[in-house]
């Protein structure tokens, strides 16, 4: 009888840590696909580091060109060259295009590297917050696994005094009731009554 009042008691707020028990466990399943997120993403910044490598590489190659070219076939030169007026523009739209194709690996590359470090940046603030995150949740957790050890501590203690003072009623006499309580953080509570 005393067992089923203190259950009827305790019920209501063990559903309501069950309730935060699986809300937090919701959590950390979101917490773990974001570090896998995480994971990606920092896959696909070591991908962007080895392909800037190479396209730096592009850049130094085309930066040379481009001053080569310029030398080369300068205004002047071509002015001076005696060549026909036909030649001369045509040389000139060349090299206006190939300047701009330059300009463009320039610009690209230029772009890919701020991308990069954006991404980079992006990726250090996500660690942090979901560190600070886990070490929340981690807490909350472990506060969370305090109340539901201590409310059930607290029914079995509360069990124990109501057996005794019954015990002691039928049998009129001093009774002493030990109970041992093993807390285990996957099966929740094992109890384990002796009569002495």
């Amino acid at each position: 009888k005393s067992f089923d009042l203190s259950r009827a008691a305790t019920t209501p707020l063990e559903s309501q840590l069950l309730s935060y028990q699986k809300k937090i466990d919701g959590i950390k399943k979101r917490v773990s696909q974001i570090e896998a997120n995480l994971i990606v993403k920092q896959s696909n910044i070591e991908k962007g580091e080895k392909d800037l490598a190479k396209q730096t590489k592009i850049l130094n190659e085309t930066v040379v060109n481009h001053y080569i070219s310029n030398y080369l076939n300068n205004f002047f030169s071509l002015l001076l060259s005696g060549t026909s007026a036909t030649n001369v523009i045509q040389n000139l739209a060349y090299q206006r295009a190939i300047a701009n194709r330059d300009k463009a690996i320039i610009i690209n590359i230029a772009l890919s590297i701020l991308d990069l470090k954006t991404q980079k940046e992006n990726l250090s603030a996500e660690q942090v917050k979901l560190t600070a995150v886990k070490a929340t949740l981690d807490e909350q957790s472990g506060k969370l696994d305090k109340i539901v050890i201590g409310a059930k501590g607290q029914m079995i203690k509360q069990v124990g005094i109501m057996a005794r003072a019954e015990l002691e009623n039928l049998l009129e006499t001093k009774v002493f009731i030990e109970l041992y309580v093993k807390a285990s953080k996957l099966k929740g509570i094992t109890v384990n009554k002796t009569l002495i």
